[in-house]
């Protein structure tokens, strides 16, 4: 896909910088990734937990939602992390 700045020739007046909402989350859910990465050496339940911190929560099966409310809750690095993530998908 083309940029659209690209199609005006980037020159945008008295803009410096842009942000595409989907690049933005895409580097927060490697944070959050890194964050689980890191813990899960002290927290041996975060492992293959990646895809649940990744989807949008409402389309986890049952299951899943259960063992995500479990990992929320246990006060983790990651469940703070993930916190983060959803209030920049409030902005």
């Amino acid at each position: 896909m083309i940029c659209p700045l690209l199609l005006f020739g980037g020159a945008i007046p008295k803009v410096k910088t842009t942000f595409d909402k989907l690049q933005v989350m895409k580097m927060v859910n490697e944070a959050i990734d890194d964050v689980r990465k890191a813990e899960q050496k002290e927290a041996p339940q975060l492992k293959r937990t990646r895809y649940l911190w990744v989807k949008i929560e409402n389309k986890l099966t049952a299951e899943q939602q259960k063992e995500f409310q479990t990992l929320k809750d246990s006060h983790l690095k990651t469940g703070r992390a993930y916190s983060l993530k959803l209030a920049k998908q409030e902005v």
